[in-house]
């Protein structure tokens, strides 16, 4: 369970009991795409499962201890991924004491590149609920083109607690920042911000590169990556000699807005996710790539009015990045278009939809 659903999970709980709805929850480990993240946590309430973990064709898969109350609940809720086998088991033993099951996430495979068999396996696998949790208006759309209908479809656009972000943002001082911007080695104007693991889909080679080039035309830049996972060794030798600062894992809301208000912007050089709703709040226009593979929420960056998305080329990348160093009127503009997003996706909206899927879900039959 990754730390940024911790609150996700407890309000949604003492919404469902408002509701004379009583919320179990179970997890598994750290799945292999997020080791070395450092976010793994849990809730006293909550029942960690034992998990057996194997490799098949390239693929990490794992397979949970089955938990009985999940086969007994009037309904259950589980990930649509493929990788979770005990899944099928589940699928097949609620079909056959006929008891409904949800799925909420993706809808299909959207941060990785996946076979024909397995595109055709997820939407086997999907059209097998009697409910879906959307995370984005997009994976709905999607849903609906497999036949889905929309009246079992609950869109929740997916985010965290962005109260606490904000709250945090607006409270950071000013000896606090001008302390980090020593300490990293920054200069106001000229410094972009990456949030996230340090993994291959992120696609970290890019902005390292993109940073040497930029460097040439404004030796003040800097490219802050604070994160952490399997890959930093790979990328601190890659990046020797770039204008590139490795400030570590930064989970809590307090380091985030002060990193944020060190730098300009942000730079999403690969796979978008949440990372999208953090650029928001902190008021940070993202500079991301496309075509790449991306998370559902991809989808709420608009190019042009709260972010810059380009190809994923070095050069281009460069450009965009020494855009907004160079163009205030750009980044003020881009930056508008983030305080407008920043109040889009609160945590109590995703709660209150995600709390109401589950009444209509088991009203459904």
């Amino acid at each position: 369970m990754p730390q940024y659903r911790l609150e996700f999970f407890e309000r949604l709980r003492s919404s469902l009991e408002s509701s004379g709805v009583a919320l179990d929850l179970a997890h598994g480990g750290i799945p292999a795409y997020a080791e070395g993240r450092g976010d793994e946590r849990s809730l006293a309430w909550a029942h960690p499962l034992a998990e057996r973990r194997f490799g098949l064709a390239g693929r990490s898969l794992s397979f949970r201890e089955i938990w009985k109350p999940a086969l007994a609940a009037d309904l259950l809720v589980v990930e649509d991924g493929l990788r979770n086998l005990d899944t099928w088991a589940y699928l097949l033993a609620r079909k056959a004491r006929r008891r409904p099951i949800a799925f909420w996430g993706h809808g299909r495979t959207t941060d990785k590149a996946v076979s024909k068999p397995e595109v055709a396996l997820k939407e086997f696998l999907v059209k097998r609920g009697d409910w879906w949790f959307a995370y984005t208006k997009g994976t709905a759309d999607h849903l609906a083109g497999l036949g889905i209908p929309r009246s079992r479809v609950t869109i929740l656009d997916n985010t965290f607690d962005t109260d606490e972000l904000a709250a945090a943002a607006g409270s950071v001082e000013r000896a606090e920042v001008d302390r980090l911007i020593d300490e990293l080695g920054l200069t106001r104007g000229h410094s972009a911000l990456y949030f996230g693991g340090l993994s291959e889909s992120k696609n970290l080679e890019l902005l390292i590169e993109s940073s040497r080039i930029v460097a040439a035309t404004d030796p003040l830049f800097r490219a802050v990556i604070a994160g952490a996972g399997p890959d930093r060794p790979r990328l601190e030798s890659l990046a020797a000699g770039a204008p590139v600062v490795f400030a570590g894992a930064v989970f809590d809301s307090r380091s985030k807005a002060a990193l944020a208000s060190a730098c300009d912007f942000m730079a999403l050089p690969g796979l978008v996710g949440l990372a999208a709703v953090d650029s928001f709040v902190l008021g940070l226009p993202a500079v991301a790539v496309s075509p790449w593979t991306h998370c559902p929420e991809f989808e709420y960056l608009r190019p042009g009015a709260n972010s810059l998305v380009v190809a994923p080329d070095p050069d281009e990348y460069a450009r965009a990045l020494l855009s907004l160093v160079e163009d205030r009127d750009l980044l003020d503009r881009l930056r508008e278009g983030c305080a407008d997003d920043s109040v889009r996706y609160p945590l109590d909206s995703m709660v209150s939809s995600f709390s109401s899927g589950v009444l209509e879900a088991l009203g459904a039959g």
